[in-house]
């Protein structure tokens, strides 16, 4: 029977897509564990002071109470730091918040960052979270000493559970699939990966978070498993070798993303390992409830290798659970055998290592260690060295196992395909097994990247992609300012150290990849040096504006200049770049020439000798192909806006924005519009005046005054304080004048025709003839008009609207005034340049608004549209970035994770304080504890005080008696700041140094009486452990 057939749970293959790692040695990512695992570094070192006073809590006697054997193990640093703000906690929850809840968020976010998947996209979907837990340091912390049930806090529960581990993620990131926390010991986080599959696998969700964690915040922990005789003396995990006698323990977190390989492969992830086969057993009933079984490690194996659908013999590496303990190394190295080397050539043994060689036994997270480093030796095609290995064990024969144990780092065996296992055994019988291999059309084999070698050359693939946009498109996001500038500063040092990077590559992953965060920059770049060079002013604080989205996206309003920005090479640069604006422009000047014997196209290209940009019936139809192109462009990019308004002329562009007049309807009335106002030119002027409309009609002279309405007009109502009169030329030399006596702003506009005067009279009768026949058709968006002064909501779209167009006041701040009533806070101005900035901003006063231009005359056009783009990005507005960054244009490329903004929040008490810490303030005398009169409190023993070894009674140690003198003395000293006699030394009890247990002596001083009381806590004769009163003294003056 095929081999398929036998295994109905054979399933597609899953592929690992995201790390996110914390290990011993500075290893926060994969890329840097990687270069660790093979410089063959050592992680693990002293007991950090912060954690615990090694020194008290240590001796080599395995059998004496209440120590630990050795004062090593794999430690991180600054665990009591955190960034709660990122998460959504408050500070208060943050200090009840168990570390290895908190660093499980963190690798978390950092493993989907690594994977290039926004988390914010998964918020509210079936993501599945599988956590490995075992110890929980902080809840036996905060349940120490005889106050602590008074100490807990609302928070105090969730901040301390196990289950915690788990739905704390998901509850930070919205994710709605299986969350579970796994406690199977040391293979709590393989058992979880195997969970993660099987729920991909059964389809209760598509993607998931697989992972484990161990924080060592207190000796608590290390004492019962150096009295069960688990770690090394030594404090190294010493796997396979001879002089193995135990582990060290470790600690950290790592989460790796797990979601079909198919998937993986749809959406262009970088696979590190594809997932074959999972499988988990049990012990079942040993020797002992902590003795491996060999046959049911035996058993996983085959299982999840039947489940690849794999022969043995394709195994070409096992990331064994390998602690270096000398009973259980031996049994998974005939297990392995058993399991794998059966029929495999003498010349090709089976290649076996433990991770828990370079950062110790990470307990609940050293299944997921181990997963992480077989994932980076199949990826890699290199398999790390196996630290320590001096002399192979000689409990088993590697030869006649045919296993081999690299001491160097070597390549992978060549095989078809490179395929790895990974062992993860928990001390209460429970085994996992996961088989690994390399991901679809990996790279050849390569050296391992921590290798010192010649850097790469310069990259030319800066160049973007064919039929991409010039200018690469650059968004940074974080939580905060501070983060915001630490992100820059991070991504323009990873850009200086991967001078490789395609500014392609670098802004698909930016936008496409990684999530947006709260406060945002956008870079527009045109090569890497270019970004380098922002992102490092942004970094060092340069005037460089930055936003902070609120809640909701921002009103949007696109605002259509009239006449007055046209030029004569406006938008140039975007005619032949830009796709869609191109075609609009093309679109526009097909219509136009159903009418005009000119084409846009060829006007929009004339020199500056040759431009007719100054005619009324080019500018108009140029301008308002301009604002439709430009409007399409941002649509392209994902930007459409809530309402439209539009200035004069620039009403058409707007009706047809707001869908009021179809296309060919909006090129009619442009087209008639401006070849009819173009027979007025030269026949009037305009001045724009620094008043608003009454405080002018107050200023200037009754016979001024009586010529409004007749020979002079309002034009045009743009701001508080900003109106155009036009008209007659010597009535409006006469309001000039005045107005230069009165000191009052005042300047003539460069235009020809002097628009919303008496001189459209005179083509009104030819306006309304050509616009017969219009009808209005149903608005898709608000149009503010600027004909009525607000929004427009009865509209017949006929030709009497358009000629009030072409010949009444334009209301532009009356109508902008109701759109800032109406909450619009965002707002672009459509044309070639902007000229109505200020109005907007003037008449919005106090109001927080942002005014953005789509275009600026002399600068350049390209990056002028996406410079507008980026701030409607910073400001929350929805951008296209696939279409801007379109998939098969470029890759996903790691660069630096998120810069977390950490302060410390930790649980503080005294009495945990006097546990951990121990600062006496006298060699005998110990250190202070808290109670009713003065209290001291030391721990004896022939390490800690040699001099007490020369004390003995028949060859027992002895306290003598000397010793309670001098803890009196110092007593007084510490209490009354002098010397004291000691008085009456009764001893009531021998205190007996022996290698059961180092007593502790407390020295009580009553000062009401000034008596002293020592009592001892020890071992009895029966070994149980209590207090009792050992001598009595009194000071005397």
């Amino acid at each position: 029977m095929p081999v398929t057939d036998r295994l109905p749970n054979h399933r597609e293959p899953l592929a690992i897509v995201g790390v996110g790692c914390r290990f011993p040695g500075g290893a926060e990512s994969a890329d840097s564990f990687w270069r660790m695992l093979c410089n063959e570094v050592d992680a693990t070192g002293e007991v950090p002071a912060t954690r615990w006073n090694a020194a008290r809590y240590h001796d080599p006697n395995p059998a004496k109470m209440g120590k630990v054997v050795t004062r090593r193990g794999g430690f991180l640093a600054e665990i009591d730091q955190f960034d709660p703000q990122f998460f959504g906690i408050s500070p208060r929850e943050a200090h009840s918040l168990d570390p290895q809840q908190r660093l499980l968020l963190e690798v978390t976010w950092q493993a989907f960052e690594d994977g290039g998947i926004p988390v914010d996209g998964l918020a509210g979907s079936d993501v599945g979270v599988f956590v490995g837990g075992f110890t929980l340091d902080y809840q036996l912390l905060q349940n120490q000493g005889r106050t602590s049930r008074y100490r807990f806090k609302p928070h105090s529960a969730t901040g301390m559970m196990m289950t915690m581990l788990a739905n704390r993620i998901s509850h930070a990131f919205d994710f709605r699939g299986p969350s579970m926390t796994i406690d199977t010991a040391c293979s709590s986080s393989l058992v979880a990966v195997h969970l993660a599959a099987q729920s991909i696998w059964n389809g209760e969700c598509d993607l998931a978070v697989a992972g484990g964690v161990n924080i060592m915040v207190g000796p608590n922990t290390a004492i019962a498993e150096s009295r069960s005789g688990f770690l090394s003396p030594q404090g190294r995990s010493r796997a396979f070798d001879d002089s193995a006698d135990g582990y060290a323990r470790g600690e950290g977190g790592a989460v790796v993303v797990i979601k079909p390989l198919t998937q993986a492969v749809s959406d262009g992830d970088d696979i590190y390992a594809q997932i074959l086969g999972t499988a988990v057993s049990q012990d079942g009933h040993t020797d002992g409830i902590t003795v491996p079984r060999e046959d049911a490690q035996e058993a996983a194996i085959r299982t999840a290798l039947r489940r690849a659908d794999l022969d043995p013999g394709q195994i070409g590496y096992v990331e064994a659970h390998g602690t270096g303990t000398p009973v259980g190394d031996p049994i998974e190295m005939r297990a392995l055998a058993g399991a794998l080397t059966s029929g495999r050539p003498a010349g090709e043994p089976l290649v076996i290592g433990s991770v828990k060689t370079n950062i110790g036994h990470l307990e609940a997270g050293a299944g997921v260690a181990g997963l992480i480093k077989a994932a980076l030796v199949v990826k890699h095609g290199f398999i790390p060295a196996n630290l320590h290995l001096r002399n192979p064990t000689q409990h088993v024969s590697l030869s006649e196992l045919n296993l081999d144990i690299p001491a160097t780092g070597r390549p992978f065996p060549q095989t078809e395909r490179r395929i790895a296992g990974v062992n993860s055994f928990g001390f209460g019988g429970t085994n996992a097994h996961v088989v690994l291999a390399e991901p679809p059309a990996a790279e050849p084999s390569e050296p391992p990247a921590a290798v010192d070698s010649e850097p790469p050359a310069a990259a030319t693939s800066a160049e973007m992609a064919e039929g991409a946009l010039p200018l690469a498109v650059l968004p940074i996001s974080a939580r905060s300012e501070d983060a915001l500038a630490a992100t820059a500063g991070r991504l323009a040092e990873h850009l200086q150290a991967h001078p490789e990077v395609s500014l392609a590559d670098l802004g698909y992953t930016l936008s496409r990849r990684r999530a947006h965060l709260s406060h945002r920059h956008t870079f527009i770049a045109e090569d890497l040096a270019d970004a380098r060079e922002q992102l490092r002013a942004l970094a060092e604080g340069g005037s460089i504006e930055t936003s902070r989205i609120g809640s909701g996206t921002p009103k949007l309003a696109f605002v259509c200049t009239g006449m007055g920005p046209q030029w004569w090479r406006m938008c140039r640069g975007l005619l032949g770049v830009l796709p869609v604006f191109t075609e609009s422009i093309r679109r526009t000047d097909r219509e136009l020439s159903r009418y005009a014997d000119w084409s846009l196209i060829e006007e929009l290209r004339r020199d500056e000798a040759q431009s007719r940009m100054a005619d009324t019936e080019i500018a108009q139809p140029a301008n308002f192909a301009i604002q439709i192109a430009l409007a399409a462009q941002l649509a392209e990019f994902g930007i459409v806006p809530d309402a439209v308004i539009g200035h004069s002329a620039g009403e058409v562009a707007a009706h047809h924005l707001a869908g009021l007049l179809t296309f060919e309807q909006a090129v009619r009335v442009i087209y008639h519009r401006s070849r009819l106002q173009q027979r007025t030119s030269g026949q009037g002027r305009m001045l724009a005046v620094g008043l608003s409309a009454e405080t002018l009609m107050q200023t200037i002279d009754e016979k001024v005054l009586d010529e409004f309405g007749r020979r002079v007009s309002v034009a045009a109502v743009n701001s508080p304080s900003a109106v155009t009169v036009a008209g007659d030329g010597d009535v409006l030399e006469d309001i000039a004048r005045q107005l230069d006596e009165a000191q009052i702003f005042n300047r003539y506009l460069a235009v020809k025709v002097p628009y919303h005067t008496h001189y459209m009279d005179a083509v009104k009768d030819d306006l309304l003839t050509a616009f017969e026949g219009l009808s209005a058709q149903p608005a898709q968006l608000p149009l503010y008009s600027t004909v009525t002064g607000e929004l427009l909501t009865d509209y017949a779209a006929g030709a009497a609207y358009w000629w009030q167009n072409t010949r009444a006041t334009v209301l532009f701040e009356p109508a902008l005034a109701q759109m800032l009533d109406d909450g619009y806070t965002h707002f672009v101005e459509l044309g070639p340049h902007p000229v109505l900035a200020a109005s907007i901003l003037e008449t919005a006063g106090a109001q927080r608004i942002s005014v953005l231009a789509a275009q600026r005359r002399d600068h350049d056009d390209v990056r002028t549209l996406l410079t507008c783009l980026g701030a409607l990005h910073n400001a929350g507005h929805e951008v296209a970035w696939d279409r801007i960054h379109p998939d098969g244009a470029a890759r996903p490329v790691k660069i630096p994770h998120y810069p977390w903004q950490t302060k410390r929040y930790w649980y503080d008490n005294y009495e945990v304080d006097e546990a951990l810490f121990y600062t006496p303030v006298h060699p005998l005398l110990g250190q202070p504890v808290r109670g009713v009169h003065p209290a001291w409190e030391v721990e004896l023993s022939t390490v800690s005080h040699a001099f007490l070894d020369g004390h003995r009674v028949q060859g027992s140690v002895i306290v003598p008696g000397a010793v309670y003198v001098e803890m009196a003395l110092a007593a007084a000293r510490e209490t009354y700041g002098s010397d004291h006699s000691v008085d009456n030394l009764v001893l009531h009890r021998a205190v007996i140094l022996d290698d059961r247990c180092d007593p502790i002596i407390r020295t009580t001083l009553n000062e009401d009486d000034g008596t002293i009381e020592f009592a001892s806590f020890t071992a009895t004769g029966d070994g149980d452990l209590k207090w009792a009163i050992t001598a009595t003294a009194e000071l005397g003056t």
